[in-house]
């Protein structure tokens, strides 16, 4: 008998500055909706019966499907952790908003490779020696690493990811590809609308 798997929930990451691109990422425009709620709608693809939030900072409005950062300046590690603070007995699938190549076929391969047993299933770009911590299936056992590297004031997703066991399912780069500068978002919608 198969034990039953724990919950996920999908996380959209829409709280940051966005400094380097000088405007809202979630806003931006790459297939006729916000980035925000084409990426809230493609979780929807993958997990139609899941609970989806939005990861905000305290200055934006909220919502009944928003999830708030307890933290301030700590970036996607706050929302994450504030995420698990209000339900640690789910995983979280958090995906940033600004990833415009990012498929429903990945989504469903990083789904269907997950692996409970470990600290989170994750992708990493062919040739890279980095996984990407905001393509991720978060799983319950991370809530308290992620207390005990707040404590420690060692934050970087990366690392814990580095230094924990998980199960890493490799990519080719362009599909998990994020989108930082205004320049990048012109040339990348150039590529879409081709």
């Amino acid at each position: 008998m198969n034990a039953k798997k724990t919950p996920i929930n999908g996380l959209v990451l829409i709280g940051g500055k966005s400094k380097r691109m000088g405007k809202d990422k979630g806003l931006l425009h790459y297939y006729d909706l916000p980035h925000k709620v084409y990426t809230l709608s493609l979780l929807n693809t993958v997990l139609p019966n899941e609970n989806h939030f939005f990861a905000i900072n305290k200055e934006q409005k909220p919502c009944k499907n928003c999830i708030v950062d307890n933290y301030d300046d700590l970036g996607p590690f706050g929302a994450i952790l504030s995420a698990f603070e209000q339900n640690s007995t789910v995983a979280y699938l958090v995906l940033a908003t600004d990833l415009p190549f990012l498929t429903k076929d990945a989504l469903n391969r990083l789904l269907t490779a997950r692996d409970e047993t470990k600290l989170a299933t994750t992708f990493q770009a062919i040739g890279s020696d980095f996984p990407e911590p905001l393509i991720t299936i978060w799983e319950p056992k991370a809530f308290p690493i992620l207390k005990k590297a707040l404590a420690n004031n060692s934050i970087k997703l990366t690392t814990i990811l580095k230094t924990n066991e998980i199960r890493t399912i490799f990519i080719e780069k362009k599909q998990i590809k994020n989108i930082n500068t205004f320049p990048d978002y012109i040339a990348t919608k150039e590529i879409i609308n081709k």
